[in-house]
């Protein structure tokens, strides 16, 4: 994957988490209770970052929505 195709692909992949933030926390949370991640939100951006790293696109897919929920959580409390 060239660098560029990388850089595309993190960057949708960082608005897709952004934009979906509360689905795929939702998600994420049943992956943990259940340990059953369901179909929805968070596989879809693994998907997209599947070029970026074959085998850490879920670990990646789930540390983005994180990051972003934590993005969140800090807007609304120093608003």
């Amino acid at each position: 994957m060239s660098t560029n195709m990388y850089v595309e692909a993190m960057a949708k992949a960082q608005a897709m988490a952004k934009e979906h933030v509360g689905e795929a926390c939702a998600e994420l949370i049943e992956w943990a209770t259940t340990s059953i991640l369901p179909n929805g939100r968070v596989r879809e951006i693994a998907e997209v970052l599947q070029g970026v790293s074959e085998y850490q696109s879920l670990t990646l897919a789930q540390t983005l929505v994180q990051r972003e929920a934590l993005k969140y959580v800090v807007e609304k409390e120093t608003q």
